[in-house]
């Protein structure tokens, strides 16, 4: 488990998946939801309801970014 702190919010506390998908998509500074098999992007959602990842849509596909308040 991992605790990842933010100015003036809680703490939020990740699993160890979403820990792992969140220092790969760290790591990658985008990822398409193209990319992710099943599991990942269900994780990759529980991130953007943390508000730890940007869901955007670019020339069409769906795209996962670090938020820029971490």
């Amino acid at each position: 488990m991992r605790i990842i702190e933010i100015a003036n919010r809680p703490s939020i506390v990740l699993n160890n998946e979403e820990t792992a998908l969140f220092e790969y998509i760290q790591f990658h500074q985008a990822i398409e939801k193209r990319e992710l098999d099943p599991r990942q992007q269900l994780l990759a959602n529980q991130l953007v309801n943390k508000d730890l990842v940007i869901r955007r849509k670019v020339n069409g596909h769906i795209t996962y970014t670090i938020s820029p308040r971490i």
